[in-house]
């Protein structure tokens, strides 16, 4: 099966021939079953320009593209921040925005960084605030888990005048994978006509 994403709609879809069936993004998910709080997405529309402007500026720094001038005078300190965390720390990028899916759970997800911090291999999302949150460890978890293999996950927390690399526990991932489980079980159970189309995509590979 192919995964699409309609940018309009802000929705995924599983396709397969004719058949096509819409699968939540983890976001979504931690949304649809309340992990996280009401308020916790819903995000002032500047704020939420800010944040994706910032994602955007950090790409372009990774490649070696980026212009101070590029910046609005809202991202400029976030953009400091950013600068600041490379040079306290040994980067290596391996991949950056890749959209990942899981053909076990059925949902799908977009992570920021997937690079070797100090010589450690990390999974990281770029968040532009200060607030450390549960459910960010459940997102990043997901992508780990969807992406394979061993190593960290952690959030990357870029304020106007400093920024924290937080990397979750061990114990904190693995919770994170079984709540994950039983997430995507309570959001099917409540889609069963599309769980059954999706386990017959899976299966016509």
């Amino acid at each position: 099966m192919n995964i699409t994403f309609d940018d309009g709609a802000h929705e995924y879809r599983a396709v397969d021939g004719v058949k096509s069936v819409r699968i939540p993004s983890i976001t979504q998910l931690i949304e649809y079953c309340g992990v996280s709080r009401p308020t916790d997405f819903v995000i002032p529309q500047r704020y939420a320009d800010r944040g994706t402007e910032v994602h955007a500026l950090t790409e372009l720094m990774d490649k070696g593209l980026y212009d101070h001038a590029f910046s609005s005078s809202e991202s400029v300190p976030f953009m400091l921040q950013y600068e600041l965390f490379l040079l306290d720390h040994d980067v290596e990028l391996i991949q950056s925005e890749e959209m990942v899916f899981s053909q076990d759970l059925f949902i799908v997800g977009r992570y920021d960084r997937l690079w070797e911090i100090d010589g450690i291999k990390h999974l990281t999302d770029i968040k532009t605030t200060s607030s450390k949150l549960p459910h960010h460890c459940i997102q990043v978890a997901f992508y780990a888990l969807a992406v394979g293999g061993q190593m960290k996950i952690s959030d990357l927390y870029l304020h106007e005048t400093d920024y924290k690399l937080h990397t979750w526990l061990e114990a904190e991932a693995q919770n994170a994978v079984g709540i994950l489980d039983a997430m995507s079980k309570i959001y099917w159970y409540a889609h069963p006509r599309d769980y059954k189309s999706l386990l017959k995509m899976r299966e016509s590979k």
